[in-house]
């Protein structure tokens, strides 16, 4: 009977591995992604998404699909602006390294003597860009309304710098340390920062549709963002700009992915060739994707060396995914937080289609599964406890106190699990697994409903006994 019962539970384990791993890979690849693509929509509610591939330095495939506002069925399109939010730094490393070539400032120089904020005398430009700063990530939730009054970007950097770490010693990812650079730069260059990309960057390419600023004149382009739990987010801006400010519809970000990649005008081969380097050991969460951070890339060194970036903010997710030896990628962008299950899908089968190695990333996509069985074990301990419960209850067999005590503290500790599950707006393991959060969170707030009034029954009968 046990063997019948294990082979019963391996059955259903490879066959939910199978439902949520197996993916024939096309020969039509416009076929594939497009059936992809609506899958990931479907599954998590996805409202609008737009992809593009770089194939040898040429775009094979882009498409939008979903919807851009779905109260009002306004469509996803090519020529719909999101925010992009963390790709910001690839296109603000990226302005870096343009006016290093161009000699107005060096990779080494320091930080302090261009700046009028203090910061320790050993940080430098190249700390800022590989998030060796020592600086703190930042606050997350700090933005505003574009129509709203908000604080400059000093007095927005002397509210937020903190530094955990020297400067130089380790890894420790930092939006601060972005913001920083803008303010070099702004400083240096004695104009906007927008400007100076416009300069730089978007002009010489042609790029029309990016900006770091909201464009009040372009404001039925704008799509909407929808939170991790489907609540519409409207278009919003940060004090900075450097981090996480970019605004762009999917053809211009992958004309300035594809210019970084291949049709490069303005940095020297030598000079972009810089940006691909790893200089530091990812560490944390980031270690599980990447071996290290170059100048605005996440760098991985399997077999195919591939450069990435993602972007995550209130209501939003942008990624890309690139190997630069064969100039291709996959750029995606969303108005979605509950994205990050398809974007690794996606990479995944990007992967597969161009013949390269299982990347790191496929690691959020592959775990569906085990969170599924994590989700399934959570569901049967919970109904296996409360039958015991009305069991002993039925049968009048009282818990002695010992036990009545132990079972009171763990159902309180669950009430308290319950209640911050609920509350807390954000956590980074609900951004990763919605559904599975989702379904974990109810599955413990029933066992709590019904589990509460069965132990308060018991004391009472115990007591009365």
């Amino acid at each position: 009977m046990k063997i019948k019962g294990i082979f019963l539970i391996g059955l259903i384990f490879i066959g939910l591995f199978l439902v949520y791993n197996v993916k024939a890979v096309s020969s039509n690849l416009e076929e594939s992604f497009d059936n992809s693509i609506e899958d990931w929509m479907n599954r998590y509610d996805i409202p609008g998404v737009g992809v593009s591939i770089i194939e040898e330095g040429e775009v094979v495939y882009s498409n939008t699909l979903g919807y851009a506002n779905v109260e009002k069925e306004v469509l996803l399109t090519t020529d719909t602006i999101l925010r992009t939010e963390s790709i910001s730094k690839t296109i603000t490393a990226y302005l870096t390294m343009i006016l290093v070539e161009q000699g107005i400032f060096s990779l080494d120089d320091r930080v302090q003597d261009y700046i009028d904020i203090w910061v320790p005398e050993e940080l430098t430009i190249h700390m800022l860009l590989t998030h060796q700063s020592g600086l703190d990530i930042g606050p997350f939730s700090l933005h505003f309304s574009p129509d709203e009054a908000m604080p400059s970007l000093r007095e927005h950097l002397i509210d937020t710098i903190d530094f955990i770490n020297d400067p130089g010693t380790t890894f420790s990812y930092s939006n601060v340390g972005y913001n920083l650079m803008q303010y070099v730069i702004e400083t240096i260059m004695n104009q906007p920062f927008n400007n100076v990309v416009k300069q730089y960057i978007f002009e010489p390419s042609s790029i029309t549709d990016a900006s770091f600023e909201y464009d009040h004149d372009l404001k039925d382009l704008y799509a909407l963002g929808y939170d991790i739990n489907n609540n519409p987010v409207e278009p919003y801006v940060y004090p900075d700009k450097a981090a996480g400010g970019l605004f762009t519809d999917l053809e211009a970000l992958t004309t300035l992915i594809q210019q970084i990649l291949v049709n490069d005008i303005v940095l020297s081969q030598s000079q972009k060739e810089m940006m691909y380097v790893s200089y530091i050991q990812a560490t944390g969460e980031y270690s599980i994707v990447s071996d290290g951070y170059g100048y605005g890339h996440f760098i991985s060194l399997g077999e195919d060396k591939a450069v990435f970036h993602g972007g995550q903010g209130h209501g939003w997710m942008a990624f890309y995914y690139a190997y630069p030896e064969d100039q291709s990628a996959i750029i995606i962008i969303t108005n979605s937080q509950r994205s990050y299950p398809m974007i690794s899908g996606l990479i995944d089968l990007f992967a597969q289609e161009l013949g390269y190695e299982q990347s790191k990333m496929a690691v959020i996509s592959n775990a569906l599964v085990f969170m599924t069985v994590f989700v399934i074990v959570v569901a049967i301990c919970c109904f296996l406890w409360i039958t015991k419960m009305y069991l002993k209850l039925y049968k009048h067999y009282y818990l002695s106190l010992k036990k009545n005590i132990i079972y009171t503290l763990i159902l309180l500790v669950l009430v308290f699990v319950v209640m911050y599950l609920w509350l807390t707006p954000y956590m980074f393991i609900q951004v990763l697994y919605p559904k599975h959060y989702e379904a974990t969170r109810l599955i413990l707030s029933f066992l709590v409903v019904l589990a509460i009034p069965l132990q308060i029954l018991d004391i009472f009968k115990r007591n009365s006994v």
